[in-house]
């Protein structure tokens, strides 16, 4: 199972490079191809496929990153000359904390408020070269180089770039969706083309989510191992653990899932840009909560590892000290955590509206309609929470509730005349962000049901019936985690408000209980062969063979011929 969530589709135009495949993940590349018109993708693919140039993606900087529209770098049209003039005009206007671009980026895909014939067009997006392909040295009236030493991810040369008027050819316009002639006339495919841009930053995070996943893996491999050899199982420790495991499976089918809705946003843009606006904006909120949201998660997961793991979590050796600066810093790169939650509570706020005038809802969240129609949740005891069926029920129930709160607070505000910016940045930034996060938990937890449900005929039944009882604890944490909320809406009426949290409590222990004897097998299924020395390459697809077989037996060099021996001259009791 674990394989089957590891390999999303590919896309049939993709190589088999290993070098390519990697590249084709990070910012530069798929920008271009989304962005890039025919000519433009035959002039450029080869030679960064083949590391002819290497690119870089520039868009943040150092006054505005999340906020595209607020970047200060300017794209000026002359058409006598039919270049563009790229400048930097102030400090603040600088492109900052781009990765690749320290050292290695010959070339970049730039961000830009453009302005053609004394008309401002908005943000584009431009191919700059920035340095000699053959010297690596910065180009006349471009300063580059190296952010220096940060708290995480060093293996990356995040740089800065300061551009002084350069000009570039009038071609150097990624222009798919938004031409210029050498008269300096304008044509664009449609008010949403810009939106199209935004794509390649989307598979960034997607791939980011991935990332954030793989590092939590490694955490639950050292967690697993420390406490089956050396501390005694406990119920706090089994729970623990079940949680850990969980959130890996449950985010690993997320990004698998949405991958699969990012090959569909693709392949509907070659053929019919108009209809890819709705898969792109789909996207785009889910996407928005999930880089929070499973950064937060993944984050919290491995600091919890990394605590439980007792002195030995200390040693450089586990690879903790990487993974945990490496998470850190998730909370801002690649979108500020705050501003990704606060595009998906947009979404929220037009979803309420919608609702209130009966219109369609994407396929995902149509569940809302029943709740806005009345809809009580069928009780009859708490042995229900035993149930998928029923935890469903109280996830959706809850974040109906909180949502129609909030949007009926907000439109009160605007009514009563305070400024929308107030609104959204002072006066309900918590109860926004809170109220995404909490949409965002609920559609991932969705998500990772429909993987298991679309792979159950390729598993064995005594697989699917060990994953059923993960799906079953990751559900119950997840009412765990939100049972304030839960009591707080009255989701929950009478007698089956008492006790309530101590139930959900027992169920998680009991639930923890179950798995407990396949940790084991789902530890191995991530096929972990060495602890990190500082990224080195750990994880590989798991080779699953036939399900239900027992995968690749654990074998890390590093804890076997320094740790192992100390732990033979003692019991090594089982968790």
């Amino acid at each position: 199972f674990f394989l089957m969530i590891r390999r999303p589709p590919r896309s049939t135009q993709s190589r088999s490079s290993a070098a390519s495949d990697v590249y084709k993940r990070q910012g530069f590349y798929p920008t271009m191809m989304i962005l890039g018109s025919d000519e433009q993708i035959k002039k450029w693919e080869d030679i960064s496929l083949s590391h002819k140039i290497t690119g870089a993606y520039a868009q943040t900087e150092l006054a505005h990153g999340s906020d595209v529209q607020g970047l200060q770098t300017t794209a000026v049209f002359d058409q006598e000359r039919d270049e563009f003039i790229i400048n930097t005009p102030s400090v603040t206007a600088m492109k900052v904390w781009q990765g690749n671009l320290g050292y290695n980026a010959t070339h970049v895909v730039l961000q830009a408020q453009t302005t053609i014939k004394g008309k401002h067009y908005g943000i584009q997006t431009f191919i700059i070269q920035i340095r000699d392909t053959e010297t690596f040295k910065p180009l006349p009236n471009v300063e580059v180089g190296d952010l220096g030493s940060k708290y995480g991810l060093n293996f990356n040369d995040n740089g800065y770039l300061i551009l002084n008027n350069i000009r570039i050819p009038r071609e150097n316009l990624l222009c798919r969706f938004f031409t210029v002639d050498r008269e300096g006339n304008v044509e664009t495919a449609g008010k949403d083309a810009i939106k199209f841009g935004y794509g390649g930053m989307l598979y960034l995070r997607i791939v980011l989510e991935r990332y954030f996943a793989v590092d939590l893996t490694k955490s639950i491999n050292v967690f697993y191992r420390v406490h089956s050899r050396i501390l005694p199982g406990s119920a706090h420790h089994s729970a623990l653990l079940a949680r850990l495991i969980g959130i890996a499976y449950e985010n690993t089918s997320a990004t698998t899932h949405l991958i699969k809705k990012y090959l569909h946003f693709r392949e509907t843009l070659a053929k019919d840009p108009k209809r890819a606006v709705k898969p792109l904006d789909e996207l785009h909120y889910i996407m928005a909560g999930f880089k929070a949201y499973g950064s937060y998660q993944c984050f919290w997961a491995d600091r919890q590892s990394f605590l439980t793991a007792g002195p030995a979590g200390a040693l450089n050796v586990t690879g903790f000290h990487a993974i945990y600066a490496d998470q850190t810093s998730a909370i801002t790169y690649e979108g500020d955590n705050t501003v990704m939650l606060q595009q998906t509570a947009r979404r929220i706020l037009k979803f309420m509206d919608d609702l209130s005038q009966k219109k369609k809802l994407p396929v995902l969240v149509e569940f809302l309609r029943q709740w806005h129609d009345g809809r009580e949740i069928s009780f009859t005891d708490l042995t229900q929470l035993r149930s998928v069926e029923f935890i469903n029920q109280i996830l959706e129930s809850t974040l109906y509730r909180f949502m129609d709160q909030v949007h009926d607070n907000f439109k009160k505000h605007v009514m009563n005349g305070t400024p929308i910016t107030t609104v959204w940045n002072e006066l309900m930034q918590r109860d926004l962000v809170d109220v995404a996060f909490l949409f965002t938990r609920v559609i991932i937890y969705k998500l990772f049901q429909t993987t298991l449900a679309e792979t159950s005929p390729q598993v064995k039944p005594e697989v699917k019936e060990i994953l059923d009882k993960l799906i079953v604890s990751v559900g119950l944490n997840h009412l765990q985690d939100v049972r304030n909320l839960t009591l707080k809406f009255g989701v929950l009426k009478g007698t089956a408000a008492l006790g309530y949290n101590d139930e959900v409590d027992k169920e998680i222990a009991r639930s923890a209980d179950l798995i407990r004897p396949s940790f084991k097998d789902l530890v191995d299924s991530f096929n972990i062969k060495k602890f990190a020395l500082f990224r080195e390459p750990i994880l590989r697809n798991v080779d699953f063979k036939q399900a239900g077989d027992r995968l690749t037996k654990f074998s890390d060099t590093a804890f076997n011929t320094e740790i192992t021996p100390i732990l033979a001259r003692a019991p090594a009791p089982r968790l």
